[in-house]
């Protein structure tokens, strides 16, 4: 740590990140260990974890913990046919060079980062939230805020090198249980990249919100998701008390990784044009 902070002073960054990448790459060579499903005391601990940070909904839901899928061939294999390949789109990035530069703030960084749970997981980078949540009040010494500012930026810009991209914009997969045994992929996204999203996301809401539409509860919609699930409730009870009456719900398969990521970018770039260098950073090569 000591040699770690001597190198950060004397700004020999570089082999910070060399430093950084291989052992990235090290952790991700590493077999993982077959999971198991939580024991009984496990649950326990993981509660009380939940309930000393003050996360009461959190420790409810790890007494209930299924655990994760077991890290295996079949597992794998099924999570790759959720997530079809595809050919790298190309795009004329030239006409999205000539918007303006918005730097970001550290005011805007602090904001986010202060409405994350404490227990928010990490990424690839393995960066949470408790470490910036730590960090803030000693911002003075370190500097941590600005430098997070400024990296940030380059995610939000698609400025990162080729050797962070798979940092920056990858994910931690974990492969959550169905009740019928197939494996839900659960995406944990780099803490830098959730940072960037979140400072645009909140920057651009009404032209995203005039993009999506006012018929939908997933978008810019406060507490869209639990609007809808009351709603259909109460849509089904209503319809219950008369036979001639019916509610529909319709799900579309795997949705989300199904969508060709160049039909995507086309739309953004159309329609949210001062998102599109973002999003090309995440779908284009990932």
């Amino acid at each position: 740590i000591r040699d770690r902070i001597r190198r950060w002073k004397q700004k020999d960054l570089q082999s910070l990140w060399n430093e950084f990448i291989d052992h990235s790459r090290e952790i991700s060579s590493h077999s993982l260990k077959p999971a198991r499903a939580p024991t009984k005391s496990d649950k326990l601990r993981s509660c009380r974890n939940f309930a000393a940070l003050g996360e009461y909904s959190n420790a409810f839901r790890a007494l209930h913990s299924q655990g994760r899928s077991t890290y295996d061939k079949c597992t794998i294999d099924a999570l790759k046919a959720k997530h079809p390949s595809e050919e790298e789109p190309k795009i004329d990035l030239e006409s999205f060079n000539s918007h303006p530069r918005n730097p970001f703030t550290k005011e805007e960084v602090i904001a986010y980062v202060q409405k994350l749970r404490r227990s928010s997981s990490g990424g690839p980078d393995f960066f949470s939230a408790q470490y910036l949540l730590d960090m803030i009040p000693f911002e003075v010494e370190s500097g941590v805020v600005s430098q997070w500012t400024q990296v940030a930026q380059l995610i939000g810009e698609d400025k990162v090198n080729v050797e962070g991209a798979a940092i920056a914009y990858g994910a931690r997969l974990i492969a959550i249980p169905k009740p019928d045994g197939s494996p839900r992929p659960i995406a944990i996204g780099c803490l830098l990249r959730r940072t960037a999203a979140a400072i645009l996301s909140t920057r651009h809401k009404h032209k995203v919100q005039q993009a999506v539409g006012a018929k939908q509860f997933g978008i810019n919609v406060p507490s869209g998701v639990e609007v809808f699930v009351h709603g259909f409730k109460a849509t089904v009870q209503w319809a219950s008390k008369d036979k001639n009456r019916v509610a529909v719900k319709v799900d579309f398969k795997n949705a989300f990784n199904i969508i060709r990521r160049k039909k995507l970018l086309e739309l953004v770039g159309s329609r949210l044009p001062s998102l599109f260098k973002y999003v090309h950073g995440c779908y284009v090569k990932h």
